[in-house]
């Protein structure tokens, strides 16, 4: 985050603190959010990664060990300094030195601005982020943070904020694949502050995708209604509703669905409702003909979704963080929830409710992880190293969340992901040959599949029985 400058500070104390602070992030790990770029995108192997402010270069360092050939751009002199001593003689980075507005971009598959594009003056921007955009091929992925109008430094000389209507018109037209939008106290190169961000990860589409927020957006544009308006008929925020429309928040629920239908004045039909509920698919809560919930002719009553990277965060998150009984994180590495932010807390708070919770993963050392890399066509060695990481975070939060957070790893080929939060229950079965976001993935709650549940109940607990304790 070398951008920062003094400019941020009014009476120039800030400048004599960058030596210390270019010293202190330099020794620093990764950022998360690059870490999930990674993740999504695999090894570099030789593709072209753009690390904007790239300061001393701890994300530099950490794109060039995963084969990422790395543009590194700062105008900070003294960060580049401190990162030409720890890249020399490597052919895996390229050290610009030179500020946003009037750098060139090489073609890049990963485009990376860790807290930095905030600092590009307003007037520079729009050609900047344009730039961004331009830079990225077909199914490369941008990684970065903007600052809200919240944050401690809202109203700075020289600084660009967005609102989250903003943020969201900047990412018209990309596959957002991640966007959280954050506030907090926490510290900066000039000391204590209050933070407000939205990290973001998105990528060009690689193909046009039509989803039902794309025919609320056309019913909407259609009758020149605003989505202030839209947001207002509905209940929800203009934020909102446009993230329905982006697809960024799934419309999936039947309630919100007719809510749409209804505000715009078209048939449920149009959206893909029926008298029932959605085609194909039983009502939450139906019943069958003899009056209870058990499973009929009619089925269970079940959420799915085509992939698995099609189930946000959030949701990921809610069906754990109110958990009073049960919560199993289960499945090969869990490497999103052993890397967010939130995780610890919910986990903590779980357990101190009362909360049993069970991890459950694949061993690292099992020679299945080798033949999975091989299937899935990752170098060898890759799922072990996700895995142990992900032993390690969450072991980290068994210290904090005390005996009632359990860890086991398991050998023998994995077959479905399972994450419970008391009733309900995100089912991932893992298919041969894709990589596990690709794979389809199934929510329901007890008492609307009561089979189904019984069933991967019986499996996990068969699982965890003959697993290991994990005590590293």
């Amino acid at each position: 985050m070398a951008a920062m400058r003094g400019r941020v500070s009014r009476d120039g104390e800030m400048a004599s603190r960058w030596e210390e602070y270019h010293a202190r992030t330099a020794a620093r790990g990764p950022r998360p959010l690059l870490l999930r770029a990674c993740e999504l995108l695999g090894p570099g192997e030789g593709r072209v990664a753009v690390d904007l402010g790239c300061g001393s270069g701890a994300d530099v360092l950490a794109l060039a060990g995963r084969g990422w050939v790395v543009t590194a751009v700062d105008r900070d002199p003294v960060a580049l300094g401190v990162l030409r001593g720890q890249v020399l003689g490597s052919g895996l980075v390229k050290i610009v030195h030179t500020s946003f507005a009037e750098a060139v971009l090489p073609q890049a598959h990963l485009v990376h601005a860790g807290y930095s594009l905030p600092f590009c003056a307003p007037a520079d921007f729009p050609r900047v982020w344009a730039a961004v955009r331009d830079a990225l091929v077909p199914g490369g992925v941008f990684a970065g943070q903007f600052l809200g109008p919240r944050d401690g430094w809202a109203g700075a000389d020289g600084m660009t904020f967005h609102n989250a209507v903003e943020v969201e018109e900047l990412l018209g037209g990309l596959e957002v694949c991640y966007l959280r939008e954050r506030e907090w106290e926490g510290q900066s190169a000039g000391g204590a502050k209050r933070w407000h961000a939205f990290g973001v990860e998105d990528r060009p589409p690689k193909a046009p995708r039509r989803h039902l927020g794309t025919l609320v957006r056309g019913a909407r544009t259609a009758q020149g209604v605003t989505l202030a308006e839209l947001g207002r008929r509905t209940g929800y925020s203009a934020a909102q509703v446009s993230r329905y429309e982006r697809g960024l928040a799934p419309l999936t629920d039947i309630t919100v669905l007719r809510r749409f239908a209804a505000a715009l004045g078209i048939s449920p039909q149009v959206l893909g409702l029926t008298s029932g509920g959605l085609p194909g698919r039983r009502a939450p809560g139906a019943r069958n003909a003899d009056g209870d919930h058990r499973p009929g002719s009619a089925g269970e009553s079940v959420t799915p979704y085509a992939d698995r990277g099609l189930v946000t965060r959030e949701q990921w998150n809610g069906i754990i963080r109110s958990s009073t009984g049960e919560l199993w994180l289960y499945g090969m590495a869990e490497y999103g929830y052993a890397t967010d932010a939130d995780v610890p807390d919910i986990l903590q708070r779980a357990t101190v409710r009362g909360c049993r919770v069970r991890v459950l993963l694949l061993n690292p050392g099992s020679a299945v992880s080798a033949a999975i890399d091989k299937d899935e066509g990752h170098p060898p060695g890759t799922l072990a190293a996700r895995t142990s990481a992900a032993l390690a975070r969450f072991a980290a939060m068994r210290r904090r969340c005390g005996p009632g957070m359990q860890i086991r790893v398991y050998d023998g080929h994995p077959t479905v992901s399972v994450v419970r939060g008391d009733d309900a229950m995100l089912v991932t079965p893992y298919m041969r040959f894709f990589i596990g976001s690709n794979s389809p993935t199934f929510e329901f709650r007890a008492r609307e599949a009561p089979k189904m549940f019984t069933r991967y109940t019986r499996h996990f607990e068969a699982t965890w029985t003959n697993a290991e304790d994990w005590h590293r």
